[in-house]
């Protein structure tokens, strides 16, 4: 956890720094600053958003990461055996062949009114 209080501290502190120095620098181009201190710049910056990035994505930040990967399906109570599991994924499957044959049949109605549209105009 400190590793990533240290890459968030890091992290703001190099952004800041680098729109600060960005701020400074644009303010002074009539005195002619270097053209090599953008590129400082732009360095400082993407280095404080990366340290931020790195430090938000940290599995550190989570608290238990356990506990995310549950879900409501195993909190319920379960039933054991493969029998139960046998016979919700046959009841599944009854269920998709059904679905598959009425959308067999209602194409072929298409099908059909197509045609018989086709013959009536001819």
């Amino acid at each position: 956890m400190q590793k990533v209080i240290f890459q968030a501290i890091l992290g703001l502190t190099l952004s800041s720094s680098g729109i600060l120095l960005a701020f400074f620098s644009l303010g002074n181009t009539t005195k002619g600053t270097n053209p090599l201190l953008l590129t400082v710049i732009v360095i400082l910056i993407l280095a404080g958003a990366s340290l931020l990035f790195w430090a938000g994505k940290s599995d550190a930040t989570l608290l238990h990461k356990s506990n995310l990967d549950k879900t409501e399906s195993d909190t319920s109570p379960k039933v054991e055996g493969l029998a139960s599991r046998l016979k919700k994924n046959n009841a599944i499957m009854s269920e998709w062949t059904k679905t598959e044959n009425t959308r067999n049949r209602l194409k072929m109605l298409e099908l059909s009114a197509a045609a018989d549209e086709k013959g009536k105009k001819v």
